[in-house]
């Protein structure tokens, strides 16, 4: 569920990146603000494929702990 969660953001973030970074080129760089939201984005999808990492390596240790447990 978590999993899902964060491929569709990551999915929607990498959308909304791109297209900033087009529009921005596309516009000859009269647009700084659309840059500096292109660096934003791609500063937050890099945290978000961080939390994704934390999250799986938390579902394994959980995992690793039933097996242990039982």
């Amino acid at each position: 569920m978590v999993v899902r969660i964060c491929i569709n953001s990551l999915i929607f973030n990498v959308h909304l990146t791109l297209t900033l970074i087009v529009d921005t080129v596309s516009c000859g760089y009269k647009q700084p603000r659309s840059i500096f939201n292109a660096i934003i984005y791609i500063f937050e999808l890099s945290q978000l494929l961080v939390i994704n990492d934390a999250t799986r390596r938390e579902e394994r240790h959980n995992v690793r702990k039933q097996s242990i447990s039982k």
